[in-house]
């Protein structure tokens, strides 16, 4: 006790001193558990940014392709631009009969019909056009004399259809009648083309058959395509055509007229030219 007594000081002083180790082993145990505990979530966090690098490496060209799919989007959008304005251009919406045209009753489309041939007729006989007769021979009128004029019943691509109507479906009857408008039209043109110094002759206008019953009755006014297929505007579903075949006889001038004056729907797929030569007889000798 006496030893205690005198040194007290330092028997405090071993006190605290173990006590004090004892506190800093425990907190260094807990310190040592938290930094492994720290450093495992490193690890996982550094393993965390290693998967999102190795998965945005997949976007570091993004900005780069994103630049080039807009600078191709723009490309796109142009090109779209202009075959938009082309096609406008082709298909003429304003001027096209067959965008415009609009559904009727087969009787109304009967009655267009009977119009155009007088329409018509009138319209070449007030340009001096000379149209095909049924007969070749002119018809004789009282005592054998003969009239200046052939009978004019030419049918423009409809003769079959001069003061006779079969039973059409709406369909086929609509599309006869879209053909006809635009045979008027092509008439109506041709008519512009004549000049007062040379005649003009319509010798035929064919068209293609609307339909089952219309093949039937068509006849001579039908125009069958064969190589001239590959020449059309038409893609089955999406452009839709009709065609016709119009033979003139006349000067080139009357020709080129009509060629110029023809403007979108309009287009020209062939052109055949065949010049009559006339060939001086020689002499004959007495």
């Amino acid at each position: 006790m006496n030893i205690v007594k005198d040194n007290l000081i330092i028997v405090i002083f071993s006190v605290l001193s173990a006590l004090s180790f004892v506190i800093l082993l425990a907190y260094s145990s807990s310190i040592t558990t938290e930094i492994k505990e720290k450093e495992a979530e490193i690890k996982r966090a550094a393993k965390l940014q290693e998967d999102y690098h190795g998965e945005l490496a997949e976007f570091k060209n993004l900005n780069n392709d994103f630049s080039q799919a807009k600078s191709e989007l723009n490309q796109l959008a142009a090109l779209e631009k202009k075959q938009t304005l082309f096609w406008k251009k082709i298909l003429n919406p304003r001027e096209n009969h067959m965008i415009k045209w609009k559904n009727k009753a087969a009787e109304s489309v009967n009655a267009d019909i009977t119009r155009l041939f007088s329409s018509l007729r009138a319209r070449c006989r007030a340009k001096e056009i000379e149209l095909p007769s049924a007969a070749n021979k002119t018809p004789t009128i009282n005592f054998g004399s003969t009239s200046n004029k052939p009978e004019n019943n030419f049918g423009f691509g409809f003769s079959s259809y001069d003061g006779f109507w079969p039973s059409f479906n709406p369909e086929e009857a609509n599309i006869i009648g879209v053909q006809a408008k635009i045979i008027k039209e092509i008439v109506e043109i041709l008519t512009q083309s004549v000049t007062e110094s040379e005649s003009l002759s319509l010798v035929e206008i064919l068209r293609e058959h609307a339909g089952e019953v219309d093949l039937k009755y068509i006849k001579n006014d039908q125009l069958s395509l064969g190589t001239e297929q590959q020449l059309l505007l038409r893609t089955k579903g999406k452009i839709e055509s009709l065609v016709f075949k119009v033979s003139i006889k006349g000067q080139s001038m009357h020709a080129r007229t009509f060629i110029n004056q023809l403007r979108p729907p309009f287009m020209l797929r062939n052109i055949s030219v065949r010049r009559d030569i006339l060939i001086e007889e020689p002499p004959k000798r007495i």
